[in-house]
């Protein structure tokens, strides 16, 4: 469907958005002077970005999937 399809492609830049929000606390994480507290809270941010990525595209591919199938 059409809103299939529009929900398809704005998975993708969301994912691609979460990705480089990714690398950036990766980057973040070679401060060597991070605090115990920095680093759960870096931590904290990245694990809720991966739950993000992970779900989306999931979804992406469950879309695409169905895209194929049409």
């Amino acid at each position: 469907s059409y809103n299939e399809q529009k929900e398809y492609k704005n998975l993708e830049s969301k994912i691609k958005s979460l990705e480089f929000d990714k690398k950036e606390l990766e980057q973040q994480f070679l401060n060597p002077d991070l605090t115990q507290d920095q680093i759960t809270e870096l931590s904290n941010k990245m694990q809720t970005i991966i739950d993000s990525i992970e779900e989306k595209e999931l979804r992406w591919l469950e879309l695409a999937e169905k895209m194929e199938n049409e």
